[in-house]
């Protein structure tokens, strides 16, 4: 029967061996696909803590430069200095310092323009808003400080039309101003995080007034530094970790990954690692399940690939060392077997086959010698 010879069991041992070591290794490969994504998950999400953090010193070192830039006018100190020697609100010459806070506002409407914080506001000696600019949602606005029978007044320049947008003197008092007494680079103004810089303006050693310069935070600042599939959502406040997580308090703590049923979660203060307000990274189960499927089919088509090529080729040679040879040592026997005695004249590369056929041809000479006395 064909399925007990050598030219069939051989092959077949062969092609289900080869066959069954794939599937196996494929097999513990697959088992280890959780802890490979894991591993990549956590790689990921600390380069994405790098990105952001080079993100903040970048923004701290470039708001730096332009509150050095805004203090090396002239102008702006000069200014500063009249308001601070003969600003009277009680009798207030606007023609005097109107002009001078406007050339204020326009040297801070151009550091905004061409620079990295989106909010600068000056304030004099006595903590009073002399100027400000600001990009605002729908465009660049900018003010001044004036007084009418010893009241401030906001006087406003902007080219849109909508005044909802515009701020209040009181916001800027609430917000703007009241930070410069608080501690850190990071505060909430008005429910928005920001990173806020706050400089003293000087000359000759006297104080003249503090200069506040402000970039807002946003997960557009931040997504678009991060890798690919990761998302950032900011926190603003404590609370807001319970609709990600219901172990808020671990997100804070643990410099470790959370894994839950939607992904991977890493927390990450601006200030410090649980410091409020922070980004929340998240590396989501669609894009780990996405990545699972990528690496298991990459997986399959590598098996079939490699069966494809070792089980033909392992069968080739398996007939080139083996079965080839063995037929003609079986002719030669059979040949033997007739009372043929010639010798098999063939020459195997397997060395076993060689030496059998080398003692079949002694066997088949001395039968012949036997034969002849």
């Amino acid at each position: 029967m064909p399925f007990r010879s050598l030219a069939f069991k051989l092959p077949a041992y062969v092609t289900v061996i080869v066959i069954m070591a794939l599937a196996i290794s494929g097999y513990l490969i697959d088992r280890n696909l959780l802890a490979y994504h894991r591993d990549a998950a956590e790689s990921t999400l600390a380069t994405s803590i790098q990105q952001i953090n080079t993100t903040l010193n970048d923004i701290s070192h470039e708001i730096h430069e332009e509150a050095q830039w805004l203090e090396s006018q002239a102008r702006v100190l000069a200014a500063l200095s009249l308001i601070r020697d003969f600003e009277d609100p009680e009798n207030y010459q606007a023609i005097i310092f109107n002009p001078e806070k406007q050339r204020i506002a326009d040297d801070l409407q151009a550091l905004i323009q061409n620079g990295r914080a989106n909010s600068a506001y000056v304030f004099s000696h006595d903590n009073q808003l002399v100027s400000y600019a600001r990009q605002g949602s729908q465009g660049l606005e900018q003010g001044i400080v004036s007084f009418e029978q010893a009241t401030a007044k906001l006087q406003q320049h902007t080219r849109h039309t909508d005044s909802d947008d515009l701020l209040l003197l009181a916001e800027i008092n609430d917000g703007w101003q009241a930070v410069q007494h608080q501690d850190g680079d990071y505060h909430l103004i008005h429910g928005a995080p920001y990173y806020i810089h706050v400089h003293p303006l000087t000359q000759q050693n006297q104080a003249l007034g503090t200069l506040v310069l402000a970039y807002a935070l946003s997960e557009t600042v931040f997504q678009q530094v991060l890798p690919s599939g990761v998302q950032a959502h900011l926190i603003n406040k404590a609370d807001a970790l319970n609709q990600y997580s219901d172990q808020p308090q671990q997100m804070l703590e643990t410099t470790s990954l959370l894994h839950n049923d939607s992904g991977f979660w890493q927390y990450q203060g601006f200030a410090s690692q649980s410091a409020i307000p922070g980004a929340l990274l998240h590396y989501p189960a669609s894009q780990y399940h996405e990545e699972q499927r990528i690496t298991r089919e990459g997986l399959i088509i590598a098996m079939l690939v490699t069966a494809l090529l070792m089980v033909p080729l392992s069968l080739w040679r398996i007939r080139q060392l083996i079965l080839t040879p063995l037929n003609q040592l079986m002719r030669g026997i059979a040949t033997i077997g007739a009372g043929q005695h010639q010798p098999i004249r063939s020459t195997f590369s397997v060395r076993e086959l060689d030496h059998l056929a080398q003692t079949l041809n002694q066997m088949a000479s001395n039968c012949s010698t036997v034969s002849n006395a």
